[in-house]
């Protein structure tokens, strides 16, 4: 798996997640969504409940840190957690990410969609790929570096947590915590 991330920046892990826990984090979105009438998403996905640092997503990174360091080869720092259910026509324009991202892990919760809406990355040769997954299945990529995105969602919800880290042999180490005092605490 190492020389895989290494030389593609992104790896697929099945099952990263348990698929039981998976769904019990997403609902456990859906219930923070319900409650929050009115609730929008953010800049890059309008069409989508959106939530920083989420106690599931928080205790994730802590969580998954180890897995995704072994997967990686690369010792990490975490920086933030970061939730989002995505509503029927949300796009993620293809990006790259900020410094704070430097090794992302989105990781599928839930959806009610059929076919299971795919993500899309750029692959160090300048391939296209899309990455389906099911419930609990994780995708490693280097944030910064690979640009990512989504196409119209045609499905009815689609819940993902995104894991973030910084590589703590590089040179975004001052972005730890993101700048926060720890792992939980808002911005």
């Amino acid at each position: 798996m190492l020389s895989a991330f290494a030389e593609q920046e992104y790896l697929v892990v099945p099952q990263l997640l348990d698929a039981g826990v998976a769904k019990f984090i997403a609902a456990e979105l859906r219930l923070m969504r319900s409650v929050q009438p009115g609730t929008t998403g953010d800049r890059q996905v309008a069409e989508s409940f959106s939530v920083y640092g989420p106690m599931p997503g928080e205790t994730l990174l802590q969580l998954c840190q180890p897995t995704i360091e072994a997967a990686t080869g690369l010792s990490l720092l975490p920086t933030y957690s970061y939730a989002r259910i995505y509503d029927t026509g949300a796009e993620l324009v293809a990006h790259t990410d900020h410094r704070q991202c430097e090794v992302s892990c989105t990781i599928c919760l839930d959806f009610d969609a059929d076919p299971p809406w795919a993500i899309c990355l750029e692959t160090p040769s300048g391939r296209e790929i899309a990455v389906t997954q099911q419930v609990g299945d994780a995708v490693i990529y280097r944030g910064m570096r690979r640009r990512h995105w989504r196409t119209p969602f045609q499905g009815r919800w689609h819940a993902q947590v995104f894991l973030h880290f910084v590589d703590a042999n590089g040179p975004y180490t001052e972005e730890r915590f993101a700048k926060r005092p720890g792992i939980g605490y808002a911005v």
